[in-house]
């Protein structure tokens, strides 16, 4: 039996190079869902033109065997199918949570700006460092 072999090389989430431990490339991560969808319509057509190739030997006598095996490979290639539109699925949602969380955490970041105030420190003995800490504990 024929099989092809897909791999998803240009999907991936890079870890070092430049690059830190957390960062994720969402371009990469949307091409990766296009790639899965482009999978899926592709064996959509060849489900497809399985479909006609079975209609077509229906007309011919003893072909009942093959017409049965193309049933089972069918109902195979559906789960398939199935398994790529879950995958792209949650690869879009895995993208969309991603970027909610990377947005909370700016808006997070902007409204928690902390503005610190500049100590003047005006002693030369340090016998009087006391006083300076009483201060600010004070304030």
């Amino acid at each position: 039996m024929y099989r092809q072999e897909y791999t998803l090389d240009s999907c991936y989430i890079k870890e070092g190079g430049g690059y830190s431990m957390f960062s994720v490339e969402l371009t990469q991560l949307s091409k990766c869902s296009q790639k899965i969808m482009d999978y899926e319509k592709y064996l959509e057509i060849g489900i497809e033109d399985m479909e006609q190739c079975k209609s077509n030997l229906r007309s011919l006598s003893g072909m009942s065997g093959i017409i049965e095996q193309m049933q089972s490979l069918g109902i195979q290639l559906e789960q398939e199918k199935k398994g790529f539109e879950q995958l792209a699925h949650t690869l879009n949602e895995i993208i969309k949570y991603y970027e909610h969380c990377e947005k909370q955490i700016e808006d997070r970041y902007e409204r928690g700006k902390i503005v610190y105030q500049k100590l003047e420190v005006k002693f030369k003995d340090l016998d009087t460092i006391s006083s300076f800490f009483e201060k600010l504990e004070n304030r």
